[in-house]
């Protein structure tokens, strides 16, 4: 019933090829995507943005990196020289998203779904039963993951908006020390503010200092953390579907984590519409499936030839 979808799906074999690295297109640099995939925020204002951005490069320090969460250690990886199917495929999106390096590993603990480590190289985390879903939806969820890479918007996948609240607020405080008193005690704010400062180097706190003045000092509405990290998500998934160039895909693999539309039918054009009308993220997606972005970005990427 997707058109658009199944426009793509004549011409599948051909793309998922290149996307898999059998046959290399080119790679995406990151500003190009980053212009393409991530929306001017409505939710977040300049200020938080900025400051997050500085953020970034150090944030593997801050929250280090837990694998023991997913039940795994580092010997649990599938190594680069194995051609485990995701591996392949995962070295194809990396291609593409400029994600050079990556360590892969499949997980059994029950409830957990993704999971995005920034360990050197970074750490791409699924379910062990995804190693059994179509390769569409395996280029997916590698691209999903990627893009956090990609994008440096990888504290989407560590971190819940609350905490994105207080890591701004104490990350401000090495600059304005009384801030934020209303978001947290004031003994959690500091103690994350005091590992900020052990782990940033000092060219990096100077760096935050006028950012971090100007989000202490901004004026406006309150900033809706959950709408940023929304946006955030909504990133990851148009790169997904950037990956695997099939909207069909898309429905399948994000409905598996929405009960509200996991278990509709799809089989007519009202079925379609429920599915779209009970998801915010889908509409979205949709709506930049048929966009000049998306199709911007498959040709620079050499995927132009699926329509």
């Amino acid at each position: 019933m997707l058109q658009g979808a199944r426009r793509g799906r004549r011409r599948e074999q051909p793309e998922q090829r290149r996307v898999q690295g059998e046959e290399r297109g080119r790679t995406i640099e990151r500003e190009a995507l980053a212009r393409r995939v991530l929306p001017a925020s409505a939710a977040a204002p300049v200020e938080a943005i900025t400051l997050l951005r500085l953020l970034e490069p150090h944030l593997a320090r801050v929250y280090p990196p837990d694998l023991g969460a997913f039940g795994l250690s580092r010997e649990d990886r599938i190594p680069p020289p194995e051609r485990h199917p995701l591996r392949v495929r995962g070295e194809g999106v990396g291609w593409l998203l400029d994600v050079p390096a990556f360590d892969l590993f499949l997980h059994r603990v029950p409830g957990k779904g993704l999971g995005l480590e920034l360990t050197d190289p970074p750490s791409l985390i699924l379910p062990h039963h995804v190693a059994s879903w179509p390769v569409a939806s395996h280029l997916f969820v590698l691209g999903q993951l990627m893009a956090g890479v990609a994008l440096g918007t990888w504290i989407r996948w560590k971190i819940l908006s609350p905490e994105l609240e207080v890591l701004l607020v104490a990350a401000s405080r090495m600059h304005v020390p009384d801030f934020g008193s209303d978001v947290a005690p004031a003994e959690v704010l500091d103690k994350l503010r005091r590992k900020l400062e052990r782990v940033l180097p000092e060219a990096a706190q100077e760096q935050l200092a006028a950012p971090a003045r100007a989000f202490a000092g901004r004026s406006g509405p309150p900033i809706d953390y959950g709408a940023w990290v929304r946006e955030m998500e909504r990133a990851h998934a148009r790169v997904g579907l950037l990956c695997c160039g099939d909207m069909e895909t898309a429905v399948t693999v994000l409905g598996r984590d929405d009960r509200t539309i996991a278990d509709l039918p799809r089989d007519t054009t009202e079925d379609l519409v429920a599915i779209f009308t009970g998801s915010e993220l889908l509409r979205d997606l949709l709506c930049w499936y048929l966009s000049d972005d998306h199709f911007t970005l498959r040709e620079l990427a050499g995927l132009d030839d699926w329509r």
